[in-house]
Order: C-alpha cells, then structure tokens, then sequence
C-alpha cells in the first residue's frame, strides 16, 4: 500500500522512491505514466489499472531500478510538464502522484480556499437540521 506525502528530486530522469515498502510493492511492474493535470504524473502499476485508464491515452511507461530509483522517461516529465527537479511524491493506496512542487503547492491552496468557501455555506442551523441526534423531539 502506498500512503504519505515525500519530498524529492528528479535528476536526468530519475527518481529515488522513498520507502522500502514502497520499492517492494511497485518491483517487477509496468508502471504506466498518467498525466491528470498540469505539473503532475500519476504513477500506476499495470495490474492496478481500470478499464477506462486502460483505454486512456498515457504519458508512458516508467520502471523502477534495483537500488530503487523510477526512470521517468523525458517525455513524459515533459508531457506532464513537470519542469523543476523538486517534487512531492503522494501516496494514495494503490498508485502514487508526482507533483512538481510549485504546482502541489499552488493546488493545496486553492483546495483549501474551496473548503474554506464550502465551510462558510454550512451554518450551525442548516447543521443541526440535518443531524438527527441534534434535534429537538
């Protein structure tokens, strides 16, 4: 399973995948490139991938070294438009985000404007409302 937030470094292409079990998991697999947004590579094992992802258009293959580096082909760093060698990596259970970290940055923060804004549609009477516990009989 791969879960957590890891900063790193691209260089000529490659990529040092941050834990152990991480290396363990991704071994011995094709993983397809997905480019979703604008300075990010989903990174996804082959026998992960649903059937709309197979028929999706990819960024590319990348392959995991022995020491535990990913070469990401130029391509698709360029596809994806991940021009700094800084990065954050997200682990999201069966697949995992390469975010260039500008982007990841600029991201976080408009999601949290978005919950901010949502936050403030929700008042405490529209809450109690719909919680029946808090309800009056």
């Amino acid at each position: 399973m791969l879960l957590g937030r890891f900063d790193g470094k691209i260089r000529n292409g490659e990529m040092l995948i941050p834990r152990a079990s991480w290396r363990s998991f991704l071994s011995k697999k094709v993983l397809h490139l997905f480019s979703p947004q604008k300075g990010c590579l989903e990174v996804v094992s082959e026998d992960r991938l649903s059937e709309n992802e197979r028929k999706m258009p990819h960024a590319g293959i990348a392959r995991l070294k022995k020491r535990g580096f990913l070469v990401v082909p130029q391509e698709a760093l360029k596809f994806a438009d991940l021009n700094g060698s800084e990065v954050v990596i997200i682990g999201m259970m069966d697949r995992f985000e390469i975010w260039y970290r500008n982007a990841w940055k600029k991201k976080v923060k408009e999601d949290l404007k978005k919950v901010r804004e949502l936050l403030k549609t929700i008042t405490w009477e529209k809450s109690r409302r719909l919680c029946k516990p808090c309800r009056k009989k």
